[in-house]
């Protein structure tokens, strides 16, 4: 069990109890997974991007693709993603609080507005050379695209899963 998700069942459940008046902990929105995707336009940014959500989430990932309608463009938006659950989704999320967040410069925090009225949050990072996995080859990982972080609660209450990211220590600013 990560250290994130102990935090979560031994202190933000009751924390969350008592601030929202339930009745019991199982009134309590949970964290059900994570998704991680980065989109690519060819095959090499393809392989590239496959690798890269592996060295980051440490699994496979898989890939979608759409081919546009007009016969003239011969573009693709090619769509590799990791969806995380349970405890690799609880570990990937202490990695990046504790470790990615903090060495991004001019990074002051998310507000309220980033999560949307289903009460998922999500977080687009516009550089992937801040995980360290990928710096270490920068000629290989400079092309990509950004990579978007998707987070999905059991509930759609965008207050409860606000404080139950704040309970994480999420970089959050009032």
């Amino acid at each position: 069990m990560s250290r994130i998700n102990l935090h979560y069942s031994k202190v933000i459940i009751f924390d969350l109890v008592i601030q929202l008046n339930y009745t019991n902990v199982f009134q309590i929105s949970k964290l059900k997974s994570l998704l991680l995707n980065i989109n690519s336009s060819n095959a090499l940014d393809l392989v590239n991007s496959n690798l890269s959500l592996f060295l980051i989430s440490n699994q496979i990932a898989s890939y979608s693709f759409k081919i546009h309608q007009n016969p003239l463009s011969k573009n693709l938006d090619i769509t590799s993603f990791v969806h995380l659950k349970q405890d690799s989704c609880f570990k990937f999320l202490d990695f990046l609080i504790f470790f990615i967040y903090p060495n991004i410069q001019k990074f002051k925090g998310f507000n309220f507005n980033s999560l949307n009225k289903q009460g998922e949050f999500s977080i687009k990072l516009n550089s992937l050379l801040v995980f360290p996995q990928l710096s270490e080859n920068y000629l290989q990982f400079n092309r990509l695209d950004h990579l978007n972080i998707h987070l999905y609660f059991s509930k759609h209450s965008a207050l409860e899963n606000w404080l139950i990211l704040r309970g994480f220590q999420f970089p959050v600013v009032s």
